[in-house]
């Protein structure tokens, strides 16, 4: 399991520095594949990577709130001498959405009306890449943070199997081989001698 945890945002986007504070979620799961003669599995996440940020430039500061779903995959293959991890693929969807607009000039009359309206038009007019950068952004992320992931859960899978299954065997002053192995859709399994 991965718990929930709040990711601060500092960057820069199309001219504006953008902090917030960004909630990911994620859910892992693993999917056998069949395969006659190695374990092919498939580990996935999914989750949501949701956004409260403000945007400043010049006098402005655009407060956006984004929820992103994401679903990301990274097959497994075992074999008798080693362990291959592919590249993960992130696919992240959703957009922003605009929360509200304070300016330097908010408490001045026309003045302030006119620079709020000037920076809510200019906020719609590049929503569209702004979404497509920040959607990009994630995926480059998740991806890191993915293959990261599954690097420490198949080291800890590898000691785990190690210690309880043939670390007994090695006691007891055997070597064990592995001679057969393959998976199916629900189930691993391996032949040793």
């Amino acid at each position: 399991e991965i718990p929930p945890r709040n990711v601060p945002v500092r960057t820069t986007l199309l001219g504006s520095r953008v902090t917030g504070i960004s909630q990911v979620s994620s859910d892992l799961q693993i999917r056998l594949r069949p395969s006659p003669s190695t374990w092919e599995l498939t580990l996935d996440a999914v989750g949501n990577v949701s956004t409260r940020s403000v945007g400043r430039r010049g006098p402005a500061a655009v407060r956006t709130s984004s929820v992103n779903p994401y679903s990301a995959s990274s097959p497994i293959s075992v074999k008798p001498a080693d362990i291959r991890l592919g590249n993960a693929s992130v696919s992240v969807g959703g957009r922003s959405r605009l929360r509200g607009v304070n300016t330097t000039y908010d408490g001045w009359p026309l003045i302030g009306s006119l620079v709020k309206s000037f920076a809510e038009s200019e906020y719609f007019d590049q929503a569209a890449l702004a979404n497509r950068i920040g959607r990009s952004r994630i995926r480059s992320q998740l991806g890191d943070e993915f293959d990261r992931t599954m690097n420490e859960k198949v080291d800890a899978a590898t000691q785990r199997f190690s210690k309880t299954i043939l670390g007994p065997l090695t006691q007891l002053q055997l070597q064990p081989q592995v001679i057969d192995m393959s998976s199916s859709s629900s189930r691993l399994v391996a032949r040793y001698r």
